[in-house]
């Protein structure tokens, strides 16, 4: 049991304000629970911009679950210290991916982490959260062999998705953004074509004998793209929410849904099953295990997407780089070592 350990966290104590906060960990450790020291971690640029903007809707989930100050980060790799009495996966030493913050030492429970393989590096392990996101909404999107994917939005979970609904048998898998560094991305990511909004109405219909899209996912965040993405849904197709948009939108609903039939899933995080079952065994951890066993197989690899590193203490420095260069950021990495 561990008491009186001494902890860095990166800390968002208002909007558009890092801190890097010291703390002291005054606590044993709960039977369930174990203690990592960190060795990588991702900023997830769609939730952690989000919230460091601040710019929620008074009375909206966001508003709610994300006050100041908050403790930022959930992609997170490094070794466990210490392990609580009950604790039959891992021992001190193990590595471990796991949903902890962006902060030198922690404590988590261990359902929340998962030991990382030898074939897996620290980089690849530190996007797992990011591919639990996206399996989600892949899963729900119940794409068939050889059905067309447009997905809109090519920041890191646009980018997965683009990747993983490859790997499911989507084809042509089409990219939107209107960064072309980012297109560029997404093509070696295995989308087959790329292009920006403006220009993506004629593109699908090109490319499906004007049938239009048999699914798009949404993955800009953004609530004024959603009407458009809408209208490139095919009649009876699929609109996947894999994003979190932060405020209302305005849709149509008779001629963009209602008249066409189309679907439209949320694809939270949080709507995976919460116990594995004979329906659904496709919990947020199986899914976390099956995106490094991927990784491990040399079947998906996030490498490409690493754009910037950052020491940990320079964290304010690396949330500047993301708001103010969409055009070359991409995956950010913090080194804790």
């Amino acid at each position: 049991m561990t008491k009186n350990t001494n902890a860095s966290h990166v800390v968002f104590t208002a909007p558009l304000q890092v801190e890097i906060l010291d703390r002291n960990i005054q606590r044993d450790l709960a039977p369930n629970e174990i203690m990592v020291r960190t060795t990588r971690t991702l900023i997830s640029t769609g939730t952690e911009l989000t919230v460091l903007r601040g710019k929620h809707t008074p009375g909206s989930v966001w508003h709610k679950l994300f006050e100041y100050p908050w403790d930022a980060g959930y992609c997170n790799v490094g070794i466990v210290l210490e392990v609580g009495s009950a604790v039959t996966e891992f021992r001190k030493g193990d590595r471990v991916s796991s949903t902890g913050p962006h902060a030198t030492v922690f404590i988590i429970s261990e359902n929340d982490a998962l030991l990382i393989n030898d074939g897996v590096s620290d980089d690849e392990a530190a996007f797992a959260t990011i591919a639990q996101i996206v399996m989600q909404g892949i899963r729900l999107a119940d794409i068939k062999l050889g059905e067309n994917s447009v997905v809109c939005g090519l920041g890191l979970l646009g980018q997965f998705t683009v990747g993983l609904a490859r790997h499911v048998g989507a084809w042509p898998v089409i990219g939107v953004d209107l960064e072309e560094f980012r297109r560029e991305k997404a093509l070696h990511m295995g989308a087959s074509i790329v292009a920006g909004p403006n220009e993506m109405s004629g593109i699908i219909a090109k490319s499906t004998n004007d049938r239009m899209a048999d699914v798009v996912f949404e993955v800009t965040g953004s609530p004024q793209v959603i009407p458009t993405a809408l209208e490139w849904v095919r009649r009876l197709g699929r609109f996947v929410m894999v994003s979190s948009p932060s405020g209302p939108t305005t849709v149509d609903f008779h001629d963009q849904v209602n008249a066409k039939g189309t679907v439209i899933i949320g694809a939270h995080n949080y709507t995976h099953a919460s116990v594995p079952n004979e329906y659904n065994r496709w919990t947020r951890k199986v899914d976390t295990q099956y995106y490094l066993q991927l990784v491990e197989a040399g079947l998906f690899t996030a490498q490409k997407l690493i754009t910037h590193r950052f020491s940990w203490d320079d964290a304010p420095k690396a949330y500047e780089q993301l708001l103010n260069d969409r055009s070359s950021t991409l995956g950010v990495i913090l080194e804790w070592n």
